[in-house]
């Protein structure tokens, strides 16, 4: 069965580390330019127009159901069609947010492309050292290491999460 498979219910340890919903529709709105919230002062100079509130909303609402169908299909075990899902969000957004990123690397590690995996699992360690899904992260690197990588690695980065994280022994 895939490392990651099934682990997102039933499982709190696996849960995702805030409301997916809300970092996706805060990234939307800071990648808009438009603040949904408040009256923005007018630009002294002409400026390229920026999304009006509508379209930031629909923009919101467009990346709360491509949240919504990666989350599902990674769930289901459709690892391509997640990853699919989750480079559209990333389009949307300016910045990389945990559990997108936690997902992206999941879904290369079920999908046997060990390569990938461990350069989304390093980039996430790298950009979110103190994320709520380190260790989750720090364990799929391990075993893409192990698995299709190198082994000297995966042995360091086993032992670094069992002396932070004892109860994962």
């Amino acid at each position: 069965a895939p490392f990651f498979a099934g682990r997102w219910r039933g499982n709190p340890s696996f849960s995702l580390p805030m409301n997916l919903s809300r970092i996706v529709c805060i990234s939307v709105l800071l990648a808009s330019g438009t603040i949904a919230w408040s009256q923005a002062t007018p630009p002294a100079a002409p400026a390229p127009a920026a999304p009006t509130a509508p379209e930031a909303l629909n923009k919101q609402a467009e990346a709360e159901a491509l949240q919504s169908a990666a989350l599902a299909a990674f769930t289901e075990g459709k690892y391509q069609e997640a990853l699919s899902k989750v480079d559209s969000i990333k389009a949307m957004v300016s910045r990389p947010f945990d559990a997108l990123t936690f997902i992206e690397g999941a879904c290369h590690f079920n999908l046997n492309d060990y390569a990938k995996a461990i350069a989304t699992f390093e980039f996430y360690i790298q950009t979110f050292p103190t994320g709520e899904n380190i260790n989750a992260v720090k364990m799929g690197l391990w075993r893409a290491q192990i698995v299709g990588g190198d082994a000297e690695k995966g042995v360091a980065v086993i032992k670094e999460v069992v002396a932070s994280a004892p109860e994962l022994k």
